[in-house]
Protein backbone atom coordinates (compact mmCIF):
# COMPACT_ATOMS: atom_id res chain seq x y z
CA UNK A 1 0.00 0.00 0.00
CA UNK A 2 1.44 3.50 -0.69
CA UNK A 3 0.65 6.78 1.29
CA UNK A 4 -0.70 9.29 -1.38
CA UNK A 5 1.70 12.38 -0.04
CA UNK A 6 -1.10 15.17 -1.30
CA UNK A 7 -3.41 13.38 1.01
CA UNK A 8 -1.39 13.28 3.96
CA UNK A 9 -0.54 17.12 3.87
CA UNK A 10 -3.71 18.19 3.23
CA UNK A 11 -5.00 16.12 6.40
CA UNK A 12 -1.97 17.23 8.41
CA UNK A 13 -3.24 20.97 7.17
CA UNK A 14 -6.67 20.43 8.14
CA UNK A 15 -5.22 19.21 11.51
CA UNK A 16 -3.48 22.27 12.25
CA UNK A 17 -5.92 24.86 10.84
CA UNK A 18 -8.47 23.39 13.26
CA UNK A 19 -6.66 25.38 15.82
CA UNK A 20 -6.92 28.45 14.47
CA UNK A 21 -9.84 28.65 12.89
CA UNK A 22 -13.44 27.26 15.13
CA UNK A 23 -14.33 26.29 11.41
CA UNK A 24 -11.22 23.75 10.47
CA UNK A 25 -12.57 21.38 12.03
CA UNK A 26 -15.90 21.14 9.74
CA UNK A 27 -13.34 20.57 7.23
CA UNK A 28 -12.42 17.52 8.33
CA UNK A 29 -15.89 16.53 9.19
CA UNK A 30 -17.44 17.45 6.04
CA UNK A 31 -14.19 15.95 4.28
CA UNK A 32 -14.66 12.08 5.92
CA UNK A 33 -18.60 12.35 4.97
CA UNK A 34 -17.72 13.07 1.42
CA UNK A 35 -14.93 10.65 1.03
CA UNK A 36 -16.99 7.99 2.96
CA UNK A 37 -20.21 8.54 0.69
CA UNK A 38 -23.14 10.37 1.37
CA UNK A 39 -25.79 7.80 3.95
CA UNK A 40 -29.16 6.77 2.32
CA UNK A 41 -30.89 9.49 3.23
CA UNK A 42 -28.46 12.04 2.75
CA UNK A 43 -29.77 15.13 1.09
CA UNK A 44 -28.49 14.10 -2.87
CA UNK A 45 -30.28 15.22 -5.64
CA UNK A 46 -31.70 13.06 -7.96
CA UNK A 47 -30.28 12.27 -11.36
CA UNK A 48 -32.88 14.13 -12.84
CA UNK A 49 -32.40 17.37 -10.68
CA UNK A 50 -28.79 17.43 -11.67
CA UNK A 51 -27.88 18.62 -15.22
CA UNK A 52 -24.51 19.25 -16.59
CA UNK A 53 -23.65 22.81 -17.93
CA UNK A 54 -20.92 21.68 -20.29
CA UNK A 55 -21.91 21.67 -24.37
CA UNK A 56 -20.48 18.75 -26.21
CA UNK A 57 -21.43 17.27 -29.29
CA UNK A 58 -20.10 13.84 -28.30
CA UNK A 59 -23.37 11.32 -29.52
CA UNK A 60 -22.41 9.52 -26.05
CA UNK A 61 -22.30 12.78 -23.96
CA UNK A 62 -26.00 14.43 -25.89
CA UNK A 63 -27.57 10.58 -24.96
CA UNK A 64 -26.86 11.58 -21.29
CA UNK A 65 -24.20 9.90 -19.06
CA UNK A 66 -26.53 8.93 -16.14
CA UNK A 67 -26.76 9.12 -12.58
CA UNK A 68 -24.10 6.17 -12.26
CA UNK A 69 -21.69 7.30 -14.56
CA UNK A 70 -18.57 9.09 -13.72
CA UNK A 71 -15.79 10.78 -15.07
CA UNK A 72 -12.91 9.79 -14.57
CA UNK A 73 -11.00 9.73 -10.95
CA UNK A 74 -12.24 12.52 -8.53
CA UNK A 75 -9.36 14.14 -6.92
CA UNK A 76 -9.33 12.25 -3.58
CA UNK A 77 -8.40 15.85 -1.79
CA UNK A 78 -11.41 17.68 -2.45
CA UNK A 79 -13.23 14.28 -0.32
CA UNK A 80 -11.24 15.24 2.62
CA UNK A 81 -11.85 18.67 2.57
CA UNK A 82 -14.87 19.98 1.03
CA UNK A 83 -14.86 23.38 3.19
CA UNK A 84 -12.52 26.43 2.35
CA UNK A 85 -8.91 25.92 0.83
CA UNK A 86 -6.33 25.46 3.61
CA UNK A 87 -3.53 27.79 3.15
CA UNK A 88 -0.38 25.40 3.10
CA UNK A 89 2.13 28.40 4.49
CA UNK A 90 -0.06 28.18 7.39
CA UNK A 91 1.42 24.59 7.98
CA UNK A 92 4.69 25.70 10.20
CA UNK A 93 3.00 27.87 12.79
CA UNK A 94 3.49 31.30 13.07
CA UNK A 95 1.93 32.21 9.48
CA UNK A 96 4.68 34.91 8.22
CA UNK A 97 5.44 36.00 11.27
CA UNK A 98 8.97 36.30 12.62
CA UNK A 99 8.29 36.76 16.58
CA UNK A 100 8.72 33.53 18.85
CA UNK A 101 5.93 31.39 18.38
CA UNK A 102 3.65 30.69 21.88
CA UNK A 103 2.62 27.15 21.75
CA UNK A 104 -1.11 26.59 22.08
CA UNK A 105 -2.46 24.00 24.98
CA UNK A 106 -5.32 22.24 25.13
CA UNK A 107 -6.15 24.36 27.95
CA UNK A 108 -6.12 27.09 25.85
CA UNK A 109 -8.08 25.39 23.13
CA UNK A 110 -10.35 24.65 25.84
CA UNK A 111 -10.02 20.89 24.31
CA UNK A 112 -10.36 17.91 26.68
CA UNK A 113 -10.33 15.29 23.46
CA UNK A 114 -9.14 14.89 20.07
CA UNK A 115 -5.56 15.90 18.51
CA UNK A 116 -4.71 19.53 17.23
CA UNK A 117 -1.87 21.64 16.50
CA UNK A 118 -0.26 23.56 18.92
CA UNK A 119 0.53 26.74 16.25
CA UNK A 120 3.91 25.82 16.23
CA UNK A 121 4.58 22.70 14.78
CA UNK A 122 3.73 20.83 17.22
CA UNK A 123 0.71 18.29 17.86
CA UNK A 124 -1.28 18.57 20.79
CA UNK A 125 -3.78 15.15 22.26
CA UNK A 126 -5.91 16.29 24.47
CA UNK A 127 -7.86 13.08 25.10
CA UNK A 128 -10.18 10.01 24.61
CA UNK A 129 -13.96 9.82 25.07
CA UNK A 130 -15.32 7.17 26.88
CA UNK A 131 -17.78 4.29 25.04
CA UNK A 132 -21.02 5.90 24.23
CA UNK A 133 -19.31 9.64 23.73
CA UNK A 134 -18.83 11.74 20.54
CA UNK A 135 -15.74 14.38 20.67
CA UNK A 136 -18.17 17.46 19.35
CA UNK A 137 -15.83 19.42 16.93
CA UNK A 138 -17.52 22.49 18.23
CA UNK A 139 -16.94 22.35 21.88
CA UNK A 140 -14.13 20.36 21.45
CA UNK A 141 -15.61 18.10 24.69
CA UNK A 142 -16.88 14.51 24.75
CA UNK A 143 -20.90 14.87 24.62
CA UNK A 144 -23.42 12.01 24.21
CA UNK A 145 -24.32 11.45 20.60
CA UNK A 146 -28.01 11.97 21.17
CA UNK A 147 -27.00 15.40 22.21
CA UNK A 148 -25.05 16.31 19.16
CA UNK A 149 -27.88 14.65 17.06
CA UNK A 150 -30.25 17.61 19.28
CA UNK A 151 -33.43 15.37 19.41
CA UNK A 152 -34.17 11.88 18.94
CA UNK A 153 -36.33 13.16 15.41
CA UNK A 154 -32.40 13.58 13.73
CA UNK A 155 -32.01 11.95 10.82
CA UNK A 156 -28.65 11.58 8.50
CA UNK A 157 -25.09 11.08 10.30
CA UNK A 158 -22.86 13.79 12.63
CA UNK A 159 -18.87 13.45 12.78
CA UNK A 160 -16.51 13.96 15.50
CA UNK A 161 -13.61 16.11 15.73
CA UNK A 162 -11.39 13.22 14.06
CA UNK A 163 -14.30 12.74 11.27
CA UNK A 164 -16.04 9.76 12.66
CA UNK A 165 -19.29 9.28 11.51
CA UNK A 166 -22.24 8.57 13.57
CA UNK A 167 -25.70 8.18 12.20
CA UNK A 168 -28.40 9.50 14.42
CA UNK A 169 -30.94 7.44 14.38
CA UNK A 170 -34.06 8.15 12.10
CA UNK A 171 -35.00 7.15 8.58
CA UNK A 172 -37.03 9.36 6.13
CA UNK A 173 -40.02 8.86 5.10
CA UNK A 174 -40.75 8.57 1.48
CA UNK A 175 -41.23 11.88 -0.04
CA UNK A 176 -39.35 13.39 2.62
CA UNK A 177 -34.87 13.56 2.76
CA UNK A 178 -32.55 14.00 5.32
CA UNK A 179 -31.04 17.70 5.69
CA UNK A 180 -29.03 18.98 7.90
CA UNK A 181 -30.01 16.52 10.04
CA UNK A 182 -33.84 16.66 9.56
CA UNK A 183 -36.09 15.31 7.68
CA UNK A 184 -37.37 17.60 4.63
CA UNK A 185 -40.31 17.35 2.39
CA UNK A 186 -39.21 17.06 -1.17
CA UNK A 187 -39.91 20.08 -4.07
CA UNK A 188 -42.50 18.71 -6.81
CA UNK A 189 -40.69 17.83 -9.82
CA UNK A 190 -41.33 20.23 -12.47
CA UNK A 191 -41.92 17.92 -16.09
CA UNK A 192 -41.11 21.03 -17.96
CA UNK A 193 -38.61 19.51 -20.95
CA UNK A 194 -38.54 15.90 -19.30
CA UNK A 195 -40.59 12.68 -20.26
CA UNK A 196 -41.30 9.45 -18.38
CA UNK A 197 -41.33 8.55 -14.38
CA UNK A 198 -38.78 11.21 -13.19
CA UNK A 199 -37.71 10.19 -9.71
CA UNK A 200 -37.48 12.86 -6.92
CA UNK A 201 -34.77 11.93 -5.35
CA UNK A 202 -37.15 10.94 -1.83
CA UNK A 203 -38.68 7.49 -3.40
CA UNK A 204 -41.34 8.71 -5.56
CA UNK A 205 -41.58 9.35 -9.39
CA UNK A 206 -43.41 12.11 -11.64
CA UNK A 207 -45.17 11.28 -14.46
CA UNK A 208 -43.50 13.32 -17.50
CA UNK A 209 -45.67 11.65 -20.07
CA UNK A 210 -43.96 10.27 -23.33
CA UNK A 211 -42.28 11.25 -26.53
CA UNK A 212 -43.58 12.50 -29.35
CA UNK A 213 -43.56 10.14 -32.45
CA UNK A 214 -40.41 8.78 -33.50
CA UNK A 215 -38.10 9.70 -30.51
CA UNK A 216 -37.66 7.81 -27.19
CA UNK A 217 -37.30 8.78 -23.54
CA UNK A 218 -33.86 8.82 -22.10
CA UNK A 219 -33.34 6.60 -19.14
CA UNK A 220 -31.03 8.77 -17.20
CA UNK A 221 -31.49 12.10 -18.35
CA UNK A 222 -35.48 11.77 -19.04
CA UNK A 223 -35.14 13.70 -22.02
CA UNK A 224 -36.77 12.77 -25.56
CA UNK A 225 -34.27 12.54 -28.18
CA UNK A 226 -34.17 10.22 -31.49
CA UNK A 227 -32.73 6.86 -30.87
CA UNK A 228 -28.99 6.35 -31.28
CA UNK A 229 -27.95 3.07 -29.66
CA UNK A 230 -24.42 3.36 -27.84
CA UNK A 231 -22.63 0.89 -26.68
CA UNK A 232 -19.87 1.16 -23.21
CA UNK A 233 -16.64 1.93 -25.76
CA UNK A 234 -18.83 4.81 -27.48
CA UNK A 235 -18.10 6.75 -24.43
CA UNK A 236 -15.10 8.72 -23.22
CA UNK A 237 -12.48 6.96 -21.55
CA UNK A 238 -13.58 7.20 -17.55
CA UNK A 239 -16.67 7.15 -17.88
CA UNK A 240 -18.71 3.80 -16.76
CA UNK A 241 -21.34 2.37 -14.12
CA UNK A 242 -24.91 2.92 -15.59
CA UNK A 243 -24.91 4.75 -18.40
CA UNK A 244 -27.63 5.55 -21.29
CA UNK A 245 -27.59 3.56 -24.25
CA UNK A 246 -29.23 6.41 -26.27
CA UNK A 247 -32.63 4.34 -26.91
CA UNK A 248 -34.56 4.28 -23.68
CA UNK A 249 -32.27 1.84 -22.05
CA UNK A 250 -29.25 1.02 -19.94
CA UNK A 251 -25.54 0.08 -19.97
CA UNK A 252 -23.92 -1.33 -17.47
CA UNK A 253 -20.14 -0.31 -17.69
CA UNK A 254 -17.51 -1.52 -16.05
CA UNK A 255 -15.82 1.30 -13.86
CA UNK A 256 -11.77 0.39 -13.34
CA UNK A 257 -10.57 -0.05 -9.93
CA UNK A 258 -9.08 2.63 -8.11
CA UNK A 259 -7.09 2.30 -4.72
CA UNK A 260 -9.52 3.33 -1.70
CA UNK A 261 -8.79 6.03 0.20
CA UNK A 262 -7.19 5.33 3.84
CA UNK A 263 -9.11 6.81 6.62
CA UNK A 264 -7.54 10.12 8.13
CA UNK A 265 -6.31 8.80 11.19
CA UNK A 266 -3.76 6.40 9.37
CA UNK A 267 -3.32 9.43 7.50
CA UNK A 268 -2.26 12.06 10.21
CA UNK A 269 -0.52 8.83 11.86
CA UNK A 270 1.71 8.72 8.50
CA UNK A 271 0.77 4.65 8.69
CA UNK A 272 0.62 3.20 5.29
CA UNK A 273 -0.12 -0.28 6.79
CA UNK A 274 -1.67 -2.59 10.02
CA UNK A 275 -3.82 -1.12 12.70
CA UNK A 276 -3.87 2.87 14.54
CA UNK A 277 -5.99 3.83 17.23
CA UNK A 278 -8.80 6.50 17.10
CA UNK A 279 -7.88 9.87 18.91
CA UNK A 280 -11.02 10.75 20.00
CA UNK A 281 -13.06 7.44 20.70
CA UNK A 282 -11.52 4.68 23.55
CA UNK A 283 -11.11 0.84 21.76
CA UNK A 284 -11.85 2.75 18.31
CA UNK A 285 -9.14 1.36 15.93
CA UNK A 286 -8.78 1.99 11.95
CA UNK A 287 -7.22 -0.46 9.68
CA UNK A 288 -4.87 1.08 7.30
CA UNK A 289 -4.35 -1.78 4.89
CA UNK A 290 -1.58 -4.16 3.91
CA UNK A 291 2.00 -3.80 2.41
CA UNK A 292 2.12 -5.64 -1.21
CA UNK A 293 4.05 -8.62 -1.78
CA UNK A 294 8.01 -8.67 -0.61
CA UNK A 295 7.10 -5.96 1.74
CA UNK A 296 5.89 -6.38 5.55
CA UNK A 297 4.57 -4.05 8.05
CA UNK A 298 6.70 -2.83 11.00
CA UNK A 299 5.28 -0.36 13.03
CA UNK A 300 3.07 0.83 10.44
CA UNK A 301 5.15 1.32 7.81
CA UNK A 302 5.84 -0.86 4.64
CA UNK A 303 9.57 -2.12 4.49
CA UNK A 304 11.41 -4.92 1.93
CA UNK A 305 11.51 -8.10 2.79
CA UNK A 306 13.50 -11.13 1.95
CA UNK A 307 11.41 -14.40 2.48
CA UNK A 308 13.68 -17.05 3.87
CA UNK A 309 13.66 -20.69 2.64
CA UNK A 310 13.63 -23.69 4.22
CA UNK A 311 17.35 -24.31 3.78
CA UNK A 312 18.35 -20.74 4.80
CA UNK A 313 16.37 -21.53 7.97
CA UNK A 314 18.53 -24.49 8.38
CA UNK A 315 15.25 -26.64 8.51
CA UNK A 316 13.59 -29.60 6.97
CA UNK A 317 10.67 -30.78 8.15
CA UNK A 318 7.36 -28.97 9.72
CA UNK A 319 6.32 -25.53 8.73
CA UNK A 320 8.19 -22.62 9.50
CA UNK A 321 7.19 -18.83 8.90
CA UNK A 322 9.04 -17.72 6.14
CA UNK A 323 9.45 -14.05 7.47
CA UNK A 324 7.26 -11.91 5.17
CA UNK A 325 4.04 -13.13 6.63
CA UNK A 326 4.05 -16.42 4.93
CA UNK A 327 4.48 -20.78 5.47
CA UNK A 328 7.12 -22.79 4.38
CA UNK A 329 6.49 -26.70 4.53
CA UNK A 330 10.11 -27.87 5.12
CA UNK A 331 8.74 -31.33 4.32
CA UNK A 332 8.35 -34.79 6.86
CA UNK A 333 10.64 -37.34 8.23
CA UNK A 334 11.89 -40.62 6.93
CA UNK A 335 10.67 -43.49 9.10
CA UNK A 336 11.89 -44.16 12.70
CA UNK A 337 13.24 -39.63 12.52
CA UNK A 338 11.01 -37.10 14.89
CA UNK A 339 10.40 -33.51 13.56
CA UNK A 340 12.25 -31.48 16.59
CA UNK A 341 12.14 -27.76 16.11
CA UNK A 342 11.66 -28.67 12.16
CA UNK A 343 14.95 -30.88 12.25
CA UNK A 344 14.80 -34.31 11.71
CA UNK A 345 16.18 -36.53 14.47
CA UNK A 346 16.80 -40.54 14.94
CA UNK A 347 14.50 -42.33 17.04
CA UNK A 348 14.13 -45.55 18.52
CA UNK A 349 10.67 -46.51 18.58
CA UNK A 350 9.55 -47.98 21.61
CA UNK A 351 7.50 -51.59 22.10
CA UNK A 352 4.84 -52.39 24.43
CA UNK A 353 7.98 -54.63 25.80
CA UNK A 354 10.32 -52.41 26.42
CA UNK A 355 7.48 -49.80 27.89
CA UNK A 356 6.04 -52.48 30.01
CA UNK A 357 2.78 -52.40 29.12
CA UNK A 358 0.05 -54.82 28.37
CA UNK A 359 -2.76 -53.27 27.51
CA UNK A 360 -4.38 -49.68 25.87
CA UNK A 361 -2.81 -47.76 23.20
CA UNK A 362 0.46 -45.95 23.86
CA UNK A 363 2.86 -43.29 21.88
CA UNK A 364 5.94 -44.74 20.39
CA UNK A 365 7.76 -42.24 20.86
CA UNK A 366 8.33 -41.44 17.42
CA UNK A 367 4.96 -40.41 16.16
CA UNK A 368 3.40 -43.72 15.89
CA UNK A 369 0.93 -45.25 17.89
CA UNK A 370 0.97 -49.21 19.81
CA UNK A 371 -1.67 -51.02 20.18
CA UNK A 372 -0.71 -53.21 23.41
CA UNK A 373 -4.20 -55.41 23.62
CA UNK A 374 -6.84 -56.13 25.82
CA UNK A 375 -6.97 -57.68 29.30
CA UNK A 376 -8.38 -61.03 30.35
CA UNK A 377 -11.80 -61.37 32.27
CA UNK A 378 -11.41 -59.88 35.73
CA UNK A 379 -8.61 -57.65 35.36
CA UNK A 380 -8.76 -54.04 34.40
CA UNK A 381 -5.92 -52.01 32.26
CA UNK A 382 -4.83 -48.92 34.62
CA UNK A 383 -1.87 -47.13 33.38
CA UNK A 384 -1.66 -49.12 30.02
CA UNK A 385 -0.96 -52.65 32.75
CA UNK A 386 -3.18 -55.17 33.30
CA UNK A 387 -3.94 -55.51 37.15
CA UNK A 388 -5.88 -58.35 38.73
CA UNK A 389 -9.70 -56.99 39.79
CA UNK A 390 -12.46 -58.67 41.80
CA UNK A 391 -15.54 -57.42 40.69
CA UNK A 392 -18.13 -56.34 43.70
CA UNK A 393 -21.52 -57.88 43.59
CA UNK A 394 -24.88 -56.05 44.10
CA UNK A 395 -24.99 -58.01 47.66
CA UNK A 396 -21.32 -57.40 48.51
CA UNK A 397 -21.85 -53.72 47.64
CA UNK A 398 -25.35 -53.98 49.79
CA UNK A 399 -27.21 -52.76 46.67
CA UNK A 400 -30.42 -54.03 45.83
CA UNK A 401 -32.14 -51.71 43.16
CA UNK A 402 -31.18 -50.24 40.14
CA UNK A 403 -27.71 -50.32 37.89
CA UNK A 404 -24.25 -49.81 39.59
CA UNK A 405 -20.37 -50.57 38.18
CA UNK A 406 -18.48 -54.04 38.93
CA UNK A 407 -15.38 -52.07 39.61
CA UNK A 408 -13.78 -53.88 36.92
CA UNK A 409 -15.30 -51.70 33.98
CA UNK A 410 -18.92 -54.11 34.07
CA UNK A 411 -22.25 -52.76 35.01
CA UNK A 412 -24.59 -54.45 37.28
CA UNK A 413 -28.25 -54.90 37.32
CA UNK A 414 -30.05 -55.24 40.80
CA UNK A 415 -32.92 -55.26 40.79
CA UNK A 416 -36.23 -52.84 41.01
CA UNK A 417 -38.24 -51.96 44.19
CA UNK A 418 -42.00 -52.85 45.39
CA UNK A 419 -44.29 -50.67 45.27
CA UNK A 420 -44.84 -47.59 47.58
CA UNK A 421 -40.91 -48.30 47.53
CA UNK A 422 -37.64 -45.50 45.84
CA UNK A 423 -34.26 -46.64 44.74
CA UNK A 424 -32.22 -44.27 46.54
CA UNK A 425 -28.16 -44.66 45.82
CA UNK A 426 -28.97 -48.10 44.76
CA UNK A 427 -30.93 -49.44 47.98
CA UNK A 428 -34.36 -49.64 48.01
CA UNK A 429 -36.48 -47.08 50.65
CA UNK A 430 -40.03 -46.94 52.07
CA UNK A 431 -41.99 -44.69 50.71
CA UNK A 432 -45.35 -42.83 51.43
CA UNK A 433 -47.52 -41.91 48.32
CA UNK A 434 -48.64 -38.02 48.49
CA UNK A 435 -52.19 -37.87 47.07
CA UNK A 436 -54.13 -34.92 45.52
CA UNK A 437 -55.53 -34.29 48.62
CA UNK A 438 -52.77 -34.74 50.63
CA UNK A 439 -50.70 -32.83 48.53
CA UNK A 440 -53.68 -29.62 48.20
CA UNK A 441 -53.73 -29.60 44.80
CA UNK A 442 -57.07 -30.02 42.55
CA UNK A 443 -55.59 -29.84 38.65
CA UNK A 444 -53.17 -31.03 36.40
CA UNK A 445 -50.45 -33.97 37.11
CA UNK A 446 -47.83 -34.11 40.07
CA UNK A 447 -44.83 -36.44 41.19
CA UNK A 448 -46.54 -38.50 43.82
CA UNK A 449 -42.70 -38.69 45.40
CA UNK A 450 -42.57 -42.03 44.88
CA UNK A 451 -42.60 -41.77 41.13
CA UNK A 452 -45.46 -41.95 40.05
CA UNK A 453 -47.38 -39.27 38.82
CA UNK A 454 -51.13 -38.07 39.70
CA UNK A 455 -53.87 -36.93 37.75
CA UNK A 456 -55.59 -34.11 40.19
CA UNK A 457 -58.37 -33.18 37.32
CA UNK A 458 -59.26 -29.69 35.59
CA UNK A 459 -60.81 -26.55 36.27
CA UNK A 460 -64.24 -25.41 35.87
CA UNK A 461 -65.14 -22.61 33.45
CA UNK A 462 -63.97 -19.83 33.96
CA UNK A 463 -61.05 -21.12 36.33
CA UNK A 464 -57.52 -21.41 35.70
CA UNK A 465 -54.89 -24.07 37.06
CA UNK A 466 -51.80 -22.10 38.98
CA UNK A 467 -49.54 -24.55 40.12
CA UNK A 468 -52.06 -27.36 40.46
CA UNK A 469 -54.77 -25.44 42.32
CA UNK A 470 -57.68 -24.05 40.50
CA UNK A 471 -58.21 -20.38 40.94
CA UNK A 472 -61.23 -17.91 39.40
CA UNK A 473 -60.24 -16.16 36.47
CA UNK A 474 -62.30 -13.12 34.27
CA UNK A 475 -61.95 -13.56 31.21
CA UNK A 476 -61.07 -10.57 28.44
CA UNK A 477 -62.84 -9.63 25.44
CA UNK A 478 -61.79 -8.37 22.94
CA UNK A 479 -62.88 -5.27 23.59
CA UNK A 480 -62.17 -4.63 27.16
CA UNK A 481 -58.65 -5.77 25.79
CA UNK A 482 -59.18 -2.74 23.46
CA UNK A 483 -58.31 -4.76 20.37
CA UNK A 484 -60.35 -5.04 17.14
CA UNK A 485 -58.59 -7.98 14.73
CA UNK A 486 -56.51 -10.93 15.19
CA UNK A 487 -57.01 -13.98 17.81
CA UNK A 488 -55.29 -13.33 21.71
CA UNK A 489 -55.51 -14.76 24.81
CA UNK A 490 -58.54 -14.25 27.23
CA UNK A 491 -56.15 -14.90 29.62
CA UNK A 492 -58.18 -17.87 31.27
CA UNK A 493 -56.82 -20.25 28.79
CA UNK A 494 -58.59 -19.91 25.67
CA UNK A 495 -58.65 -17.78 22.30
CA UNK A 496 -60.48 -14.56 21.47
CA UNK A 497 -61.04 -13.82 17.53
CA UNK A 498 -61.34 -10.04 17.40
CA UNK A 499 -61.73 -9.60 13.36
CA UNK A 500 -60.17 -9.07 10.48
CA UNK A 501 -59.06 -5.10 9.17
CA UNK A 502 -61.02 -2.96 6.37
CA UNK A 503 -59.06 -2.83 2.56
CA UNK A 504 -56.05 -0.74 3.53
CA UNK A 505 -55.69 -1.75 7.27
CA UNK A 506 -53.33 -4.02 8.25
CA UNK A 507 -53.72 -5.67 11.97
CA UNK A 508 -50.80 -4.29 14.04
CA UNK A 509 -50.13 -6.16 17.63
CA UNK A 510 -54.20 -6.83 17.30
CA UNK A 511 -55.27 -3.52 16.46
CA UNK A 512 -56.67 -2.27 12.83
CA UNK A 513 -54.47 1.10 11.70
CA UNK A 514 -54.25 2.96 8.54
CA UNK A 515 -51.78 1.46 6.26
CA UNK A 516 -51.09 3.29 3.09
CA UNK A 517 -49.88 1.01 0.24
CA UNK A 518 -46.50 0.75 -1.48
CA UNK A 519 -47.01 1.33 -5.41
CA UNK A 520 -44.61 0.43 -8.61
CA UNK A 521 -44.05 4.07 -8.71
CA UNK A 522 -43.11 4.72 -5.10
CA UNK A 523 -40.58 2.07 -5.19
CA UNK A 524 -39.26 3.39 -8.64
CA UNK A 525 -40.09 -0.64 -10.04
CA UNK A 526 -41.36 -0.52 -13.84
CA UNK A 527 -41.73 -4.77 -13.55
CA UNK A 528 -42.31 -7.47 -11.64
CA UNK A 529 -43.68 -7.91 -8.11
CA UNK A 530 -43.74 -6.10 -5.18
CA UNK A 531 -45.20 -6.35 -1.74
CA UNK A 532 -47.45 -2.96 -0.94
CA UNK A 533 -46.83 -3.22 2.64
CA UNK A 534 -50.79 -4.22 3.36
CA UNK A 535 -50.76 -7.65 3.16
CA UNK A 536 -51.27 -7.57 -0.83
CA UNK A 537 -48.67 -8.29 -3.95
CA UNK A 538 -48.82 -6.00 -6.59
CA UNK A 539 -47.66 -6.97 -10.23
CA UNK A 540 -45.98 -3.39 -11.90
CA UNK A 541 -47.01 -2.59 -15.51
CA UNK A 542 -43.66 -4.54 -17.03
CA UNK A 543 -41.14 -3.89 -20.12
CA UNK A 544 -41.20 -3.33 -23.79
CA UNK A 545 -41.51 -7.17 -25.32
CA UNK A 546 -38.06 -6.59 -26.47
CA UNK A 547 -36.74 -5.47 -22.73
CA UNK A 548 -35.81 -8.00 -20.14
CA UNK A 549 -36.75 -6.76 -16.29
CA UNK A 550 -34.01 -7.03 -13.96
CA UNK A 551 -33.99 -8.47 -9.95
CA UNK A 552 -34.37 -3.99 -9.23
CA UNK A 553 -37.35 -3.89 -11.21
CA UNK A 554 -35.66 -1.73 -14.08
CA UNK A 555 -35.82 -2.60 -17.52
CA UNK A 556 -33.51 -3.20 -19.16
CA UNK A 557 -32.56 -3.37 -23.32
CA UNK A 558 -30.49 -6.24 -24.60
CA UNK A 559 -27.89 -5.96 -27.07
CA UNK A 560 -27.76 -7.41 -29.67
CA UNK A 561 -26.04 -9.30 -32.65
CA UNK A 562 -26.05 -5.66 -34.57
CA UNK A 563 -24.42 -4.12 -31.45
CA UNK A 564 -21.67 -7.04 -30.45
CA UNK A 565 -19.66 -9.99 -31.79
CA UNK A 566 -18.82 -13.18 -30.61
CA UNK A 567 -20.37 -14.21 -27.55
CA UNK A 568 -20.84 -11.31 -25.44
CA UNK A 569 -22.65 -10.05 -22.24
CA UNK A 570 -25.77 -9.06 -23.33
CA UNK A 571 -25.72 -5.67 -20.18
CA UNK A 572 -29.27 -7.40 -18.68
CA UNK A 573 -27.61 -10.44 -17.09
CA UNK A 574 -27.43 -12.75 -19.72
CA UNK A 575 -25.12 -13.45 -23.43
CA UNK A 576 -25.82 -13.33 -26.96
CA UNK A 577 -23.88 -15.58 -29.06
CA UNK A 578 -23.15 -14.21 -32.62
CA UNK A 579 -20.53 -16.66 -33.46
CA UNK A 580 -20.55 -17.72 -37.30
CA UNK A 581 -20.63 -20.84 -38.07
Amino acid sequence: MTIRTDLLLLAIGIAVASSCSTTAVDHVVTGIDSAQGAPEDADTASPADTESSADTTSPAKEAGAGSGGTTGLVDARSSIDSGAAIDAGSLGGSGGTTGPCVAATCASLGATCGDYSDTCGGALHCGLCAAGQICSPQSKTCMVQSTLCTSTDACGFISDTCGNSFACGKTCDIGTRCMNNRCTACAPIVCTGRCGKVPDGCGSTQDCGTCPSGQVCDALTFKCGVCQKLKCTDYPAGQCGTLSDGCGGVLACTCPTTPATPPVACLLADAACGKVSDSCVVGMTHDCGACDAGKVCNNNKCVSCTPLTCALAGKNCGSIDNGCGGKLDCGTCKTNEICTSNLCTACTPKTCASAGKNCGSIDNGCGGKLDCGTCKTNEICSSDVCTVCTPKTCASAGKNCGTMDDGCGNQLTCGTCKTNEICSSNVCTACTPKTCASAGKNCGTLDDGCGNKLTCGTCQTNEICSSNVCTACTPKTCASAGKNCGTLDDGCGNKLTCGTCQTNEICSSNLCTVCTPKTCASLERSCGKIDDGCGHTVTCPGCAADQVCLANGSCCQPLTCADVSGVAPDGCGGTVNCARF
